[in-house]
């Protein structure tokens, strides 16, 4: 008869043999499911964040930091001339060419990049006030450099709004953010939110002539708390 030793032994092999097909398992599940979360959280073609993961790190920087962090939203010019002129795969060329852009210069100012969808970005960023127009002039420089593609070079052309976080909520400072950019639409100078700026006509919350505002009815929405 097997000393109880060695039929302890066998027991213990055969409970280790029979878990770890469970175990190899649930540890692939586990993997995919961490793959498919995270692919969620960023956008396919740029590898930015996507909104709902942007505004949720934006936030936290901006609870962290108050008082120097800005909010931006970056939309590219012209986006629609390009797709029609070369195609979708020099579009994508220029979006990429933005996003690494975009991604350079916040990482360098110790914030955030992100994909609002199509051809709008957003970054957060920390910002002292005396230099906040001198960075934004800087990220403009940068983003309108031309896009190579199949041997050629694109012309990028983007209009960029910003915000404060200070007495806004990210929302709020993304939408004031919104709302400067459209002031200076297509003027090649990035602006800064001031409480004058009026809100853009919005339909379906989002700015009219966008994608998704096809109803002839606009309002406009408020831009968010005023700083001051």
């Amino acid at each position: 008869m097997p000393a109880p030793t060695a039929l302890r032994h066998r027991r213990l092999l055969l409970i280790t043999a029979t878990a770890l097909p469970t175990m190899a398992a649930w540890a692939l599940d586990h993997h995919r499911l961490g793959t498919q979360l995270t692919a969620a959280r960023r956008d396919p073609l740029t590898g930015l964040p996507t909104r709902d993961e942007f505004t949720t790190r934006a936030t936290q920087l901006a609870d962290r930091h108050p008082d120097d962090t800005i909010l931006l939203v970056v939309d590219v010019d012209h986006f629609k001339d390009t797709n029609d002129a070369f195609g979708h795969a020099a579009g994508d060329a220029v979006l990429a060419a933005v996003a690494h852009r975009l991604r350079t210069w916040a990482d360098r100012h110790h914030g955030i990049a992100g994909r609002l969808g199509g051809d709008e970005f957003t970054a957060a960023a920390r910002l002292q006030p005396t230099s906040t127009l001198a960075a934004l002039a800087e990220l403009q420089h940068a983003l309108t450099r031309p896009a190579p593609w199949d041997g050629r070079q694109l012309p990028v052309a983007v209009s960029i709004g910003a915000a404060p976080t200070q007495h806004h909520t990210v929302a709020q400072a993304l939408r004031a953010a919104d709302t400067a950019m459209y002031a200076t639409k297509h003027t090649g100078t990035p602006r800064l939110w001031g409480p004058a700026d009026a809100p853009a006509l919005t339909v379906n919350g989002r700015r009219q002539g966008r994608r998704g505002t096809h109803h002839p009815a606009a309002v406009a929405a408020p831009a968010g708390r005023d700083p001051r």
